[in-house]
């Protein structure tokens, strides 16, 4: 009896190890590493971002020279259904048998009717909503312009998005200006913003959402060289709390 207890006990502290070791976070600084900015050819700049690590994640894939070479895709996120974040053929460039996709109703619709034949694995969301998919939980966020006359309205429906992948906590803002409900967000560890004055936000507004949920990593994308004047905001404001990054962008 005393030696199966003891054999008990090992097993019960060998599981509470396994668990330990398996909760783990990952270090946010290694994960910056494995994170691409994909060049596109969209004359309104590329809001494509890549993860490269454990899982290959893409964000908003469009206008994308996709070979046979680009690593497959086990989760693909969509922000809306504008041609510079959202290209059905990239999208199937990117498939394999088990890829996720995650997006607004609009680009099911749109992929559904285009491809009707293929094995879609889509979770459609609303801003507020969140799922799980390829094993991590997902949360679809607000992204509108507060300028009514500008494309990205609240009735659209569009989205950012907020996912915890190994332990480290991402807000993708989409096509957003700074709105009030960034003030919910807690706890984010990068922050993808897209820049450009009236459609996105400016070099300020940027630096409004920064001072409001203080990312550890801000990395401003969708720019092109005419918002250099928005970096440069960004770059002198920005709190010393958040480091900012400007990665290269790469081909796919």
């Amino acid at each position: 009896m005393k030696k199966l207890l003891l054999i008990l006990i090992g097993t019960l502290g060998l599981s509470l190890f396994s668990c330990e070791q398996a909760a783990k976070p990952m270090d946010v600084s290694a994960l910056i590493k494995n994170i691409e900015w994909l060049q596109s050819s969209s004359a309104f700049g590329s809001p494509c971002i890549r993860i490269m690590d454990e899982k290959v994640i893409y964000i908003d894939p469009a206008a994308l020279t996709i070979t046979d070479a680009t690593p497959k895709a086990d989760l693909i996120l969509i922000t809306h259904s504008h041609n510079d974040h959202f290209s059905v053929a990239n999208v199937k460039q990117l498939l394999k048998e088990e890829t996720q996709i995650v997006t607004i109703i609009d680009c099911q619709d749109v992929l559904e009717t285009r491809l009707p034949d293929e094995n879609w694995h889509i979770q459609v969301v609303a801003a507020g909503e969140k799922l799980n998919a390829a094993g991590m939980e997902i949360t679809a966020f607000p992204a509108y312009n507060t300028d009514e006359s500008a494309p990205h309205t609240k009735q659209s429906g569009f989205v950012g998005f907020v996912f915890n992948y190994r332990g480290v906590r991402l807000y993708v803002s989409g096509d957003t200006s700074f709105i009030p409900e960034m003030k919910e967000l807690k706890n984010i560890d990068i922050a993808f913003c897209n820049i450009r004055s009236f459609y996105c936000m400016s070099g300020e507004e940027a630096v409004q959402a920064v001072q409001t949920f203080g990312p550890k990593y801000l990395i401003p994308v969708h720019w092109l060289k005419t918002e250099q004047a928005d970096i440069d905001y960004i770059k002198a404001n920005c709190p010393d709390s958040t480091e900012v990054l400007f990665p290269t962008p790469v081909m796919p």
